[in-house]
């Protein structure tokens, strides 16, 4: 009897060990986020237009060192599927951050494509998000950008029950829930050793995943749970291009629905990126961190494309691009072609104002800004043209007198224009400009 005991012992201990069953507990992880653009004195207080736009551990006031005022336009339906995605519509809004002395810190258009949920129509003039929505989004980009506040990530910690087969992934865990309570405490340096110690241990083990094999130690299951504590420990530790790497790896292994976890990841990192920036020693401007990620220059190989409709152009041009390429001729695949650093932007507000802006630097960068307005014709000739004057009424009285903005290509976030110099002083005929949209740092 007592043999029979001990047999059933060990196979039901050996059944245990198989089972592998993966448990979790949810933890947070508490950093300091310090603003990415420096001001020369701290901003303690707001005020804004917008009820909902509510900057994170700054207090409300009716004297404020930072007034922010922006608006939003109602959803434009778009019908051209030639467009990358095939978006059904267009939203478009914008944000003014300025200071109690009327210096300008912060100005952007920015311009959401989408596709229209089943059975929801679009109203002209009513946007299909609302104000709120915007607002929040707006909320997170100024307060990365500017100001100095408290921030979390939860995630779940996953371990393997009763399972002497995965002490050592249990004891990573141990580092990790360790390491948490010394970060809460201040002791980020000790905390940062007890991560990388788990971080090599999950590393190791991942060299084991068997995705096909149930019965192995590191199956499907054992690995997708490594994945979930690996990452965020990469991401934590600032090891980007490792958890970049990861990310992807796991995507492609754990299938769909895994896919929600991956982009909270990447969130995740891209916030922690921007406290990357925070730490540099030279002074940000906005221009320093809004180079696009994926840029390849034009040249006159490059196959240009403008939308045949003057609505579709209206539509797409609302929004704030900058100029990251300036030629004094049509470039050639020869030329070398690199990113040039200029910091000119096109604010074009689909109200109809228009806004030319730098980033100036200095020991609080700032923007200056000049206004006009804008529209966009077609010549007899085809072409397509943006004029922009010093008034409605002037757009209107020169009907005719096309200005000398050529649109040679458009999409969703790239343009190509050719100007005409009107400057007898500079021997050339035209400039060629590429702009890029500027894209929310956290979209």
């Amino acid at each position: 009897m007592k043999k029979f005991i001990l047999l059933l012992l060990i196979v039901f201990n050996a059944l245990l060990a198989k089972s592998q069953s993966i448990s979790s507990d949810k933890y947070d992880w508490v950093w300091t986020q310090n603003p990415v653009i420096k001001q020369s004195q701290p901003i303690t207080s707001y005020f804004s237009n917008h009820a909902q736009l509510k900057i994170f551990d700054l207090k409300r006031s009716t004297d404020p060192d930072i007034i922010l005022t922006g608006g939003v336009a109602g959803a434009v339906a778009i019908n051209f599927p030639e467009i990358s995605g095939s978006p059904s519509y267009s939203q478009a809004y914008w944000i003014q951050a300025k200071t109690k002395d009327d210096k300008t810190l912060y100005f952007r258009v920015f311009n959401e494509f989408d596709k229209i949920g089943l059975g929801q129509p679009i109203t002209p003039g009513q946007p299909i998000k609302d104000q709120m929505f915007y607002q929040m989004e707006l909320t997170r980009q100024l307060s990365y950008l500017y100001f100095s506040f408290k921030n979390s990530e939860d995630f779940k910690l996953h371990y393997v029950k009763k399972s002497t087969m995965h002490d050592d992934f249990n004891k990573a865990v141990d580092y990790v829930r360790n390491a948490i309570r010394m970060q809460a405490a201040d002791s980020t340096a000790d905390a940062a050793q007890l991560l990388e110690k788990a971080a090599n241990i999950w590393t190791e083990l991942l060299k084991e995943s068997d995705l096909k094999n149930k019965e192995a130690r590191i199956n499907k299951k054992v690995t997708e749970a490594l994945y979930k504590d690996l990452i965020p420990t990469l991401i934590i530790l600032k090891r980007f291009d490792e958890a970049e790497k990861l990310i992807k790896r796991s995507e492609a292994e754990m299938g769909a629905f895994y896919s929600v976890f991956a982009s909270t990841q990447t969130y995740f990192m891209n916030k922690l990126k921007l406290l990357e920036l925070s730490a540099s020693p030279k002074p940000k401007t906005l221009a320093d961190i809004e180079v696009p990620k994926d840029l390849s220059l034009f040249s006159s190989d490059t196959k240009f494309s403008v939308p045949s409709d003057l609505s579709v152009i209206r539509t797409i041009l609302p929004g704030s691009w900058r100029t990251v390429a300036k030629y004094s001729k049509m470039p050639t695949p020869a030329d070398t072609a690199r990113y040039t650093g200029v910091n000119d932007y096109w604010h074009f507000v689909p109200t109809g104002t228009f806004y030319f802006g730098k980033d100036e630097e200095g020991e609080t960068p700032t923007v200056t800004l000049s206004e006009y307005f804008w529209d966009v014709k077609q010549a007899t000739t085809g072409k397509y043209y943006f004029r922009v004057a010093d008034s409605q009424e002037d757009l209107k009285k020169n009907d005719n007198d096309l200005k000398p903005f050529e649109i040679l290509h458009l999409s969703l976030n790239k343009m190509f224009i050719k100007v005409e110099n009107l400057n007898p002083n500079i021997d050339t005929d035209f400039f060629y400009y590429q702009m890029e949209r500027v894209p929310l740092l956290l979209p």
